[in-house]
């Protein structure tokens, strides 16, 4: 398997600290939040590369980054775009980094703002108990209010998403979906199948309500610390606890 990070957005929410810097390359508890990320999968045994595609704007930054770091497992994907008005959008990324990189493994994709305490090797072997279908990873958020943010999910008994909401107004769940995913490399052609269809290329979510309309997805719940780094009072917080 693969990893995919998605740091291709321009990070408008948290103006002015990412006008000159991207979001993934903010510093939280002394180190860049890439940097917490790949830590958490560089030393699982499955992972057999690590990619991370960012933009054009941001491209010889994160190269920088790589080299200060010494991560030599990492490949730094240059999407092309320049500005928020032609980003590709999350999916569009997933699809540009198949096509580019023409990945055939299965591809573990975080987001490349997700902050998180707990490990990902329960997950990854959960989500592969269940190929040729894909996973998704849920969190207990706690709060209605909260999870309008966010994609909220239903499980059955067997952990299968049985309904899957982008951003709902009302949602009647507090189960939400963050960006971390298990597409197994069979289900890889869906993600072609999604745009070409003229749908929404930017919010992730969007993609996972429509995949398990056309087949079984599986969802795992994470227990533990976990902040959706979005806008500048969450990068606070992420700085804050301990």
């Amino acid at each position: 398997m693969k990893v995919l990070i998605l740091a291709a957005g321009y990070g408008k929410r948290l103006y002015p600290l990412t006008k000159h810097i991207a979001k993934p390359l903010l510093t939280v508890k002394g180190l860049p939040i890439i940097e917490h990320l790949v830590l958490k999968v560089k030393d699982i045994k499955q992972v057999k590369g690590i990619l991370i595609v960012t933009n054009d704007r941001f491209y010889e930054s994160f190269m920088k980054w790589k080299r200060d770091s010494g991560f030599s497992r990492v490949v730094i994907i240059n999407d092309g775009t320049k500005s928020p008005a032609s980003r590709l959008g999350a999916v569009g990324d997933i699809q540009y980094a198949i096509k580019h990189k023409k990945i055939n493994d299965d591809l573990l994709i975080l987001g490349g703002d997700n902050f998180f305490g707990f490990d990902l090797l329960g997950f990854i072997i959960f989500a592969q108990t269940k190929s040729p279908f894909c996973s998704i990873g849920v969190y207990n958020i706690h709060n209605k209010l909260k999870a309008k943010r966010f994609g909220t999910v239903k499980l059955n008994r067997d952990n299968r998403v049985i309904d899957f909401k982008e951003k709902s107004r009302k949602p009647d769940t507090t189960l939400i979906s963050p960006c971390i995913y298990y597409f197994t490399k069979t289900r890889l052609n869906l993600v072609g199948r999604y745009l070409r269809e003229k749908n929404n290329p930017d919010m992730s979510g969007h993609f996972i309500d429509w995949l398990y309309q056309r087949g079984w997805v599986y969802g795992f719940v994470f227990h533990g610390r976990w902040i959706d780094i979005g806008n500048i009072a969450s990068y606070k917080l992420a700085n804050k606890i301990t």
